[in-house]
């Protein structure tokens, strides 16, 4: 688009840039602000007249802004905040996804990480035999939570892991073991994360 076109993108409160820019323009007051929100007082004749300006598409992941505050999991467990600076220990928090917008998040995390531990140790201390996955013949069960019904369902598996966070048992009764000494509502909050409505 021409920036007459991307002007009137602007106006409309979206960000623009030209191909293979890699800061974008946003409107405020009138005045057109670069992504370092530097005020823009001219833009060359150049970019005026190209026709390679494109509405920048906003990433629907969040991520702290520079000199915004986030929170992430400090040792075993503790929650702290910090402010972006764009150092690298920003940098190497968020490439591991240890960056949250609230404290909450990051509390919530540490509950999942704390259940899918303990269904984990459960299976490993009371299934009968190991999990192998080159025996197709062996049985592997897991469960899943089924929002409709409101009620924990058992799948038998030979040979697909569902997903990473996926604890298998040797037996249907382990799972049902496993839920009832960790708890319903823990699995259904922290594992699954549902909240339920009463």
């Amino acid at each position: 688009m021409n920036f007459k076109q991307a002007y009137s993108k602007l106006l409309e409160g979206k960000k623009i840039r030209r191909k293979g820019w890699k800061g974008y323009y946003v409107l405020d007051k009138n005045i057109i602000f670069s992504a370092d929100e530097t005020a823009i007082l001219g833009i060359a004749v150049e970019s005026v007249l190209a026709n390679d300006w494109e509405v920048v598409e906003e990433s629907k992941v969040w991520s702290p802004k520079k000199g915004e505050k986030y929170w992430y999991i400090y040792n075993a467990g503790d929650i702290v905040d910090d402010t972006n600076d764009n150092s690298k220990t920003d940098e190497d928090r968020f490439s591991i996804g240890n960056c949250f917008k609230t404290q909450e998040e990051a509390k919530h995390m540490v509950e999942k990480l704390k259940v899918i531990k303990e269904l984990k140790e459960f299976a490993l201390e009371n299934n009968k035999e190991e999990i192998d996955w080159n025996n197709e013949k062996q049985k592997k069960y897991s469960f899943n939570y089924n929002l409709r019904s409101k009620e924990f369902y058992f799948i038998t598996n030979l040979c697909i892991k569902e997903s990473p966070a996926s604890v298998y048992f040797t037996s249907e009764e382990l799972v049902k073991q496993a839920i009832e000494k960790i708890g319903e509502d823990q699995i259904k909050k922290y594992y699954f994360d549902i909240e339920e409505k009463q």
